[in-house]
């Protein structure tokens, strides 16, 4: 690497931190809101989600909360669901403390929720609370599952035929039931085609071999104002979106939609940043390329060439309790925490 792009990568490296210093915790974005509502909400949730919910829980952040509605909304520019979300969590909350509503350490919970409500009533659909699942016994679904992931691999020799857009709305719709970071749902999806495309030539210069034949692209990104500047710096915005990226590939893949996944550099480049101008999208004023990844998208033709070196095996991956590589299968898994391990923490 020359002295020339050391600097270059130190610089973009600057830009980047400085940006989520800039971007994280800002007040005057909603993203900061959307996040920290969301992030009570799902606390709240958590605790009716329990077994035996302790009485009174979590009073404080409600009420944190309710004021940082009462904020989001005033900002203009707000989302309904995220209102609703947090408005119906408490309505949950009401509903398990029924018998002691009356209780003078709800009061204020109730006053600030009723005043809300009178604002936005509660709609027909459920935005927020818990949900009662029963298990359901499916004999096949790790085989079918298998055959899924083995199936799947990076298509670089397309059909010439378009993706409809119908089917990578439908992948894309699945894919983000991918878990996030405390429920926030950072990520942020786009879908190019035609001349939108031509908006990445130079974010994705080298690309070569393959790149006329592509359909269309999706670009994955997350919301950076939604997470905190400490979850920031712990990547927060990355893992989110990494798992996401996981789950659309299969999602795609049990479409029959081909897909390779092109990977740039981390940092907030330039190129990144002309991109996202030229797009025009106010979300990607707030946004990250989480880990720099597109989808590069076409139907699968009925054959097509792929590569062909195998996966490490699994014995060089796995560790049971920090021991040696690979499960012994002649004898039980160890239980985690193991008895020498002292108890404590989170």
């Amino acid at each position: 690497m020359s002295i020339k792009q050391k600097l270059r990568m130190r610089w973009n490296t600057y830009r980047q931190v400085d940006y989520v210093n800039r971007i994280c915790g800002n007040k005057k974005l909603t993203g900061y809101y959307e996040g920290e509502i969301i992030r009570n909400v799902h606390s709240i949730e958590k605790g009716l989600s329990l077994d035996k919910p302790r009485q009174f829980f979590g009073i404080p952040k409600i009420i944190e909360m309710l004021n940082l509605v009462a904020e989001y909304v005033g900002m203009g520019g707000y989302s309904t669901d995220v209102v609703n979300m947090a408005l119906d969590a408490v309505d949950a909350y009401k509903e398990y403390h029924r018998d002691v509503l009356n209780n003078s350490k709800l009061r204020n919970i109730i006053n600030k929720h009723d005043e809300l409500r009178g604002k936005y009533p509660k709609m027909p659909k459920a935005y927020a609370g818990t949900l009662k699942i029963e298990r359901k016994e499916k004999q096949n679904q790790f085989d079918e599952l298998s055959s899924l992931i083995n199936e799947r691999h990076s298509v670089r020799d397309f059909s010439k035929a378009p993706v409809p857009m119908e089917l990578l709305r439908s992948a894309c719709e699945l894919a983000l039931h991918a878990p996030s970071a405390c429920n926030r749902q950072g990520t942020r999806i786009y879908i190019l085609s035609e001349q939108k495309k031509d908006l990445l030539d130079e974010w994705l210069s080298g690309v070569g071999g393959f790149a006329e034949e592509v359909d269309k692209y999706i670009i994955i990104t997350a919301k950076v104002s939604v997470y905190r500047f400490e979850e920031a710096c712990q990547f927060q915005y990355v893992v989110s979106p990494a798992i996401l990226a996981g789950y659309l590939s299969l999602s795609l893949q049990s479409l029959g939609i081909g897909a390779c996944l092109i990977q740039r550099p981390l940092v907030r480049t330039g190129s990144w940043v002309n991109f996202s101008k030229k797009l025009g999208s106010p979300v990607m004023r707030q946004s990250f390329p989480a880990f720099h990844v597109a989808f590069s998208v076409a139907l699968i033709p009925p054959f097509w060439r792929c590569r062909r070196s195998d996966r490490s095996p699994p014995s060089s991956a796995h560790r049971c309790n920090g021991g040696r590589a690979g499960f012994d299968l002649a004898h039980p898994v160890p239980q985690w925490p193991s008895a020498d391990f002292q108890a404590g923490g989170s």
